[in-house]
């Protein structure tokens, strides 16, 4: 099937954590989108691979996914070889994404540094015609870094204000992961009661230096086209 958008994490939740907002007003806009989450987490400290499975199916029903799978790379092992990227080459080749969502290659994670070198050379090869993998080649047109940390300037945000509340659902939908009183699980930076308040106190920022109440950032390493700038100063509560 074709989608508009693949979001691709290392683990159930990065999407969730970083760019669920803009997935969520890209859905409600008439988008069709995807995740693809390459590990299962079979490392995480709290959760069984079960309980993540059906926190991942839960977070993609809140979000409006059309789609939601995992592949069987390792997880806290991911490698950039040719191997795995045959293997997320073959998914771009399925859902022919009109733009791609992965992590920066800069990160605290070493999943998620690899998964967004991984993902950029993975679509690259993805376009090779001789490259086989049961699905034709196809080569995406774009692919945006969504970040963990800032590590580098962000090109662009995404008001993110009206599908805030939608995000951080999805996000509590991973009960063995966060703030949860009635969970046993051995307590985790990310369990913490203040790490929800994290989240919402960097998207307050990231959506302050936009003039919007919330807002998720990106980074493009290609120059951006545009093809009237006009449209930078027209009235955006009509496109937000």
């Amino acid at each position: 099937m074709h989608v508009d958008i693949l979001a691709i994490g290392a683990h159930r939740d990065d999407i969730e954590l970083t760019c669920a907002g803009t997935v969520i007003k890209m859905v409600r806009r008439g988008y069709t989108a995807a995740i693809l989450d390459l590990t299962k987490g079979e490392k995480g400290t709290r959760g069984t691979v079960a309980e993540r499975t059906r926190e991942a199916k839960a977070a993609a029903r809140i979000m409006g996914v059309a789609r939601r799978r995992a592949l069987d790379l390792k997880d806290a092992f991911i490698e950039n070889t040719p191997a795995t990227k045959k293997k997320v080459a073959a998914v771009i080749r399925e859902y022919r994404p009109s733009v791609i969502l992965a992590p920066y290659w800069e990160a605290n994670h070493p999943d998620h540094a690899v998964t967004g070198r991984l993902v950029r050379d993975a679509a690259y090869v993805a376009g090779l015609k001789k490259l086989k993998t049961g699905k034709p080649w196809y080569r995406t047109p774009r692919i945006l870094y969504y970040l963990f940390q800032p590590a580098v300037a962000p090109t662009f945000f995404v008001d993110v204000s009206r599908e805030f509340k939608t995000r951080m659902e999805a996000v509590r939908a991973y009960g063995s992961q966060f703030y949860n009183p009635g969970y046993s699980g051995e307590p985790t930076y990310i369990s913490r009661k203040e790490f929800l308040g994290d989240i919402r106190a960097r998207a307050r920022y990231y959506g302050s230096l936009i003039g919007v109440t919330y807002a998720e950032p990106f980074y493009m390493p290609e120059p951006l086209h545009l093809p009237d700038i006009m449209a930078m100063v027209k009235d955006q509560s009509k496109v937000r």
